[in-house]
C-alpha cells in the first residue's frame, strides 16, 4: 500500500537528517543544518497528519504542504553539501528519499484533486 511505504519513507528520511544534524552540528555549523532538520521532519508530520485528516480539504492541504517541505529538504541538503559540510552520499541519500516521497505525494495529491 503506497500509504504505508510513504509513513515508512518518511520515517527514513527523518533518521537521516537527525544523523546529519548531529553530525552537521558537532562541525559548529547550526543555521543550515536547523533548516535541514526542520523541513525533513516537518515533511513526516505533515503527511502523518493528512493520514489523520477528517476532511478532504484538509487532508490534501496538507500533503501539498508535505511536498514543498520535501522540496525544502532538499534545497537544504544541497546547501549543506556545497558548503562541504556534508559528504556527496549523505546528500544522495536525502535526494533520493526526497524525490521517491515526492513522486507518492505528487500521484496522492492528483488523485484527490481528479476527485473533487
Amino acid at each position: 500500500m503506497d500509504g504505508d511505504r510513504l509513513l515508512c519513507l518518511c520515517v527514513e528520511l527523518t533518521n537521516k537528517v537527525v544523523e546529519i544534524h548531529k553530525s552537521v552540528s558537532e562541525k559548529g555549523e547550526k543555521y543550515f543544518c536547523d533548516r535541514l532538520l526542520r523541513s525533513g521532519t516537518e515533511v513526516g508530520l505533515k503527511v502523518f497528519s493528512a493520514c489523520k485528516a477528517t476532511g478532504f480539504l484538509g487532508c490534501l492541504d496538507r500533503l501539498e504542504s508535505a511536498l514543498l517541505f520535501v522540496y525544502d529538504t532538499i534545497y537544504w541538503a544541497n546547501i549543506l553539501f556545497i558548503n562541504k559540510y556534508i559528504i556527496l552520499d549523505q546528500c544522495c541519500e536525502v535526494r533520493c528519499l526526497c524525490e521517491e516521497i515526492a513522486c507518492l505525494l505528487t500521484s496522492k495529491i492528483y488523485l484527490l484533486k481528479s476527485l473533487r
